[in-house]
């Protein structure tokens, strides 16, 4: 089972996110959240394998996010953007 954390701003984006992502029976969704800080936190408990993140995060930015992840928790992490919503959906459904 791949353990999948998301991080995403939008409440609406997030949700759908999770929605696709629970749909595979592969896949379990161990926590999700509306900003980075408390994201890092739960990775160093919950040890995902894979990080979903927002582009458009602030407070920290997604850039700053992914260089303190990467120092202290490293992982994998697909980045994806409510800018290119179709985009973005269509990719995540074909896998």
């Amino acid at each position: 089972m791949i353990k999948i954390m998301v991080v995403e701003h939008l409440t609406e984006m997030r949700e759908l996110i999770v929605q696709i992502l629970k749909s595979d029976l592969d896949i379990n969704v161990i926590g999700q959240f509306d900003n980075a800080d408390p994201a890092i936190e739960a990775l160093q408990k919950e040890k995902p394998d894979l990080l979903i993140m927002d582009l458009e995060l602030t407070k920290p930015s997604a850039l700053a996010a992914t260089r303190k992840i990467m120092e202290t928790t490293p992982l994998p992490i697909v980045i994806v953007s409510s800018i290119a919503v179709t985009n973005t959906f269509n990719t995540l459904e074909a896998g």
